[in-house]
């Protein structure tokens, strides 16, 4: 049986705060795997077009679920994500992800809050 590869620990060095141009600050840090439920409520707070043109197709709230499930899945080296979070706890606004394919090669995304 195939052993899986060790993950890297969370780099929490990579955690930063961003003053975006009007003045407001943005808390943008590695998504973790307790993010579901906050990263779960991000996209589904986005409007129909928003995820359509993030995810390249219509999604239903299972498969919505399915897909966020697998965002948070990283390992810090070969998929890696971020979050952008505003208030206190952290309400997520934005999201960023990468995951490696082969070589040189990595599918990217975005999406930030409609609002």
């Amino acid at each position: 049986m195939a052993q899986e590869p060790a993950r890297t620990p969370y780099p929490a060095h990579r955690e930063t705060d961003v003053v975006l141009r009007d003045g407001s600050t943005v808390h943008v840090r590695p998504v973790r795997p307790d993010d579901e439920v906050a990263l779960l409520a991000f996209y589904r707070g986005l409007s129909e077009q928003a995820r359509t043109l993030r995810f390249f197709t219509r999604t239903t709230d299972e498969a919505l679920a399915e897909r966020v499930r697998k965002l948070v899945d990283v390992d810090y080296t070969r998929r890696f994500g971020l979050v952008a979070t505003i208030g206190s706890p952290g309400q997520i606004i934005g999201h960023a992800m990468y995951a490696a394919l082969d070589g040189d090669r990595a599918e990217v995304a975005f999406a930030v809050a409609d609002d």
